[in-house]
């Protein structure tokens, strides 16, 4: 069975890498010499409680570090699902994954993290250019001054997420390309004056 499995074309087993929880596909990596850097190669990445073992003393900042610290080629999602009230994770761990992130041309990004307060993005988010699909979620968004819009974002969601209402506008604005915007149980701004020519959704 091994050897069959071995014997797959790359295509084939990139694909069933790719359908499997991120625990279990890090796993593959056992399975044969050919399959041992197939998970490092994954271009999307969903981090969330099930990444850690039962079994083992690992925390979800060193599963998180382990596999961006090995992972090889682009990296087009990155879903980052914090929701254990019990083990917080640290801002600034945060921080350096989405400074990662930005030097790696992501293309969708979803952060819920669950800190001991609103997280504060960093200003490297906002050089995210390649970025079509942002989710946000109990986060601070404070660009900085020379922010001129993402020019590739199609999709935004933002929930309880804390920013100006001058903020929102701009950031509106300046993403010509956006489609759908989702704004929930927000604060800082009520009534919005937007400017989106290709805008065909609105949630508030």
């Amino acid at each position: 069975m091994l050897d069959r499995i071995s014997n797959l074309p790359d295509d084939v087993t990139e694909n069933i890498v790719s359908r499997l929880p991120l625990r279990e596909a890090t796993r593959t990596s056992v399975l044969s010499s050919k399959w041992r850097y197939k998970s490092a190669m994954l271009q999307d990445l969903a981090f969330d409680d099930k990444c850690l073992s039962t079994q083992r003393r690992t925390t979800f900042v060193n599963v998180v570090d382990h596999v961006l610290l090995l992972h090889i080629g682009p990296l087009c999602k990155f879903m980052l699902y914090c929701i254990n009230p019990l083990v917080p994770t640290p801002s600034h761990d945060i921080d350096r994954w989405v400074t990662h992130l930005s030097r790696n041309s992501i293309k969708q990004l979803i952060v819920y993290p669950w800190t001991s307060k609103r997280y504060n993005m960093p200003s490297s988010l906002f050089s995210c250019q390649d970025l079509v699909c942002l989710e946000s979620y109990m986060c601070l968004l404070s660009p900085p001054s020379t922010f001129r819009g993402f020019r590739n974002l199609k999709y935004l969601t933002i929930c309880y997420v804390n920013l100006s209402q001058v903020v929102v506008e701009n950031l509106i604005s300046c993403s010509p390309l956006l489609k759908r915007i989702t704004a929930r149980h927000c604060d800082g701004f009520t009534n919005l004056k937007i400017d989106a020519p290709n805008l065909d959704y609105f949630l508030c």
